[in-house]
């Protein structure tokens, strides 16, 4: 049998609940920064092979103009039908990077564990009063 008073259990339930609370915060920071360092990653990794698809279509867009200059009367021709093609490609390649980093953070978990919480602390607030903050609540 515990021998503490009721005054020293529920400051213990303070610091606990307390406790309890930082560490949910805690979590859900955590939780924030890693789904942050991934976006980032994915970011980076997304730029490098820009860059790289880049190169490799610039290279085959002074390919084409050059294979085209003999179709054409005149060189610019060809030089602007590469361009405009080149151009095309581009805004479709950044449209496509733009709608997949335009993805909401998911932070669903978190969500639902502060949620769990919060209801937990509202049921512990309510049965140590005794029942009294459900009524308060349900004559609001």
């Amino acid at each position: 049998m515990d021998t503490r008073s009721t005054g020293e259990v529920l400051a213990s339930l303070v610091v606990n609940v307390q406790a309890l609370v930082a560490k949910e915060l805690e979590l859900v920071g955590l939780e924030v920064r890693r789904q942050v360092a991934r976006k980032v990653a994915a970011v980076v990794v997304l730029l490098l092979g820009a860059l790289a698809l880049a190169g490799v279509l610039l290279l085959a867009a002074v390919t084409a103009a050059l294979a085209l200059e003999s179709s054409f009367d005149e060189p610019w021709m060809a030089w602007g039908v590469v361009t405009a093609a080149s151009a095309v490609l581009g805004l479709v390649l950044v449209a496509v990077a733009g709608r997949r980093l335009s993805a909401r953070l998911s932070l669903d978990a978190s969500r639902r564990a502060a949620d769990a919480t919060g209801t937990w602390l509202r049921d512990l607030g309510d049965e140590l009063s005794g029942g009294r903050g459900s009524d308060a609540e349900a004559g609001r």
